[in-house]
């Protein structure tokens, strides 16, 4: 387990070398896993006083329990949440606050329900079956009263959340209803953008969710199909088909002859780059 000393070396390290702001919050949110669960904390150094300090104001018995110097009378040596250096606690919204505040993005809300309510936070959201997965967003799992827990989604096929402390799941073992895109998030990324044509080979096809033959099947595509192929790569391909995006393994597909590729590389918003993903994709259609 990292140390908050760690983690905060490499975030400047993430910061200076211009990463995506994308890639920094799954960065951060992995170099977390392991860290303490406190109900209402945002992201507070672990210490026996902030820990005393949530248990007077919440009142519950696990912030006391889970930690082995909870009075401050002894020492943190040998605890997990203290590998050598301190760390920090959240639940589960303050977890993705936090995460999303280290890059300049708010998320403002006072709990995890009029976190999503609030549409000044997001640029999308909507049902979990509607999410882009490929894209890093917020998740949440309505109980039919209200948001009950919040995950960060990593644009791979995986959950990051903090239930006990910080874990990492893939998605398909916890049952999410909404998601939702924080505002500012995708805005004035370097887009590149590549279409072509090609043809399902061998056999019908599996459209998956993420580069991953465990991940989700979005749809099975036919034989002899013809698809648009949206970013090329060595082993996998990003390709629409219908109304799907996804992934297919590229050993399986056939590049049209005289199919010359249209790659376009520019700095936009991310509505922007959707909308000349599908002028590109119409001219290529005429």
């Amino acid at each position: 387990m990292n140390t908050w000393k760690q983690v905060s070396d490499m975030l400047s390290n993430w910061i200076s070398q211009k990463l995506k702001p994308t890639d920094i919050v799954v960065k951060l949110a992995n170099a977390c896993i392991g860290w303490a669960y406190v109900f209402g904390a945002r992201g507070e150094y672990c210490t026996p006083a902030n820990r005393r300090r949530f248990y007077n104001s919440k009142g519950k018995e696990t912030i006391k329990s889970k930690c082995k110097n909870f009075e401050g009378s002894g020492s943190c040596s040998g605890c997990k949440w203290y590998p050598k250096g301190t760390t920090r606690f959240f639940d589960c919204r303050g977890f993705t606050y936090w995460l999303f505040l280290q890059i300049g993005i708010k998320i403002i809300g006072a709990g995890a329900t009029s976190q999503f309510d609030n549409n000044s936070n997001w640029s999308e959201k909507g049902l979990i079956k509607d999410m882009p997965r490929d894209k890093v967003c917020c998740v949440f799992r309505w109980d039919g009263k209200s948001m009950a827990h919040t995950l960060l989604y990593d644009g791979n096929g995986h959950y990051i959340h903090c239930s006990g402390e910080v874990k990492k799941c893939d998605m398909n073992k916890y049952a999410a209803t909404h998601y939702a895109i924080p505002k500012g998030l995708y805005d004035n990324q370097e887009v590149v953008i590549v279409l072509t044509k090609a043809i399902v080979k061998g056999g019908s096809l599996n459209l998956r969710s993420s580069k991953s033959t465990s991940s989700t099947r979005l749809t099975t595509i036919p034989n002899g199909s013809k698809i648009d192929v949206v970013e090329k790569g060595t082993d996998w391909c990003k390709v629409t088909y219908g109304l799907n995006t996804g992934y297919v393994m590229t050993k399986y597909l056939e590049f049209e002859s005289g199919s010359e590729d249209t790659t376009v590389s520019i700095t936009l918003s991310r509505e922007h780059a959707l909308a000349l993903y599908e002028a590109l994709k119409l001219s290529l259609n005429k």
